[in-house]
């Protein structure tokens, strides 16, 4: 992992609330000054592909990619 990439901060909600450099984010988690969690919502179940809906972090209208980095899927 590169420390130069970007990292979204997520609030308590799980809503986007910044974008810092994985370094700071680093810094933060292993300082205790912020925690990871799994959010509450994942079911664990594998789902069929044709199934899942997918969602750009970044919209595409913004300039996202549709790429690995910049994708969400989720159950339909």
């Amino acid at each position: 992992m590169s420390l130069n990439r970007l990292t979204l901060v997520l609030n308590a909600s799980y809503e986007p609330i910044n974008v810092i450099g994985a370094r700071r984010a680093l810094t933060l988690v292993m300082g205790g000054k912020a925690h990871v969690e799994e959010p509450s919502g994942h079911c664990h179940r594998q789902c069929d592909a044709k199934k899942l809906t997918l969602d750009n972090v970044i919209p595409r209208c913004r300039g996202g990619g549709s790429t690995w980095e910049n994708l969400v899927a989720a159950c339909y």
